[in-house]
């Protein structure tokens, strides 16, 4: 880690099994005892070992992640500089939910849920869209970018029309979707489909109430 120019803010901390997640606690710890450390998808150290200043999250409460996306784009873009200052060029992409091979996080759960018989409970009509992004589009993407801004490093400023370089690209399949439609799809695909009468609809506000509870139980 570089020498530091000013203190630490927010720091997000991930790690596989966490065995090099806890030791990076304790490093940034000991390098500023005031920042806020939040950890995400790392099973809490032993109470011994605990750090008042760390947050242990999991991927379904990721507020530090989300901050650290925003935070890390901002930084990003604000590097963005022809030769002369600081010679670098960059760009932002943000793709939205991925799917493809060896997915063990979102795709894992819709096929978890076709597993327990849940495919037929939906909340709401159904009707909202989503899209989603194959993870080969979404590699395709980061190279199409990479290969662009290597491009524009070494030419005249291109026309605002084909420019990448300060720019941000939301990238999807450009396929929305009924988003329930997507674990339907894979119960078929797995043996197992739900016909139109099976389908449990659950009241919006039913879920957003449980929600709600949820929240405040916790």
């Amino acid at each position: 880690m570089p020498p530091q120019t000013e203190p630490l803010k927010n720091v997000l901390v991930t790690g596989g099994s966490g065995f090099y997640g806890h030791h990076l606690i304790a490093f940034i710890h000991t390098l500023e005892p005031t920042c806020t450390i939040y950890a995400l998808d790392i099973v809490p150290p032993r109470p011994s070992r605990q750090y008042p200043n760390a947050t242990y999250l999991t991927s379904t409460g990721n507020a530090g992640y989300s901050l650290s996306k925003g935070v890390a784009e901002t930084d990003v873009l604000a590097h963005n500089c022809r030769p002369g200052k600081t010679p670098m060029l960059t760009c932002a992409l943000r793709p939205c939910t991925t799917f493809g091979p060896d997915d063990e996080a979102f795709f894992t759960n819709i096929v978890d849920v076709v597993r327990k018989g849940q495919a037929k409970y939906r909340f709401g009509t159904g009707r909202n869209l989503f899209d989603f992004i194959y993870i080969g589009n979404a590699c395709h993407a980061h190279i199409v970018a990479a290969s662009t801004l290597l491009t524009a490093y070494t030419k005249p400023i291109f026309p605002a029309d084909k420019r990448v370089e300060g720019e941000v690209f939301n990238i999807t399949n450009a396929e929305p979707i009924p988003f329930w439609d997507l674990t339907l799809w894979t119960a078929v695909l797995m043996g197992r489909p739900v016909a139109d009468g099976e389908i449990v609809q659950i009241p919006l506000w039913v879920s957003v109430g449980a929600g709600r509870v949820a929240e405040w139980a916790v």
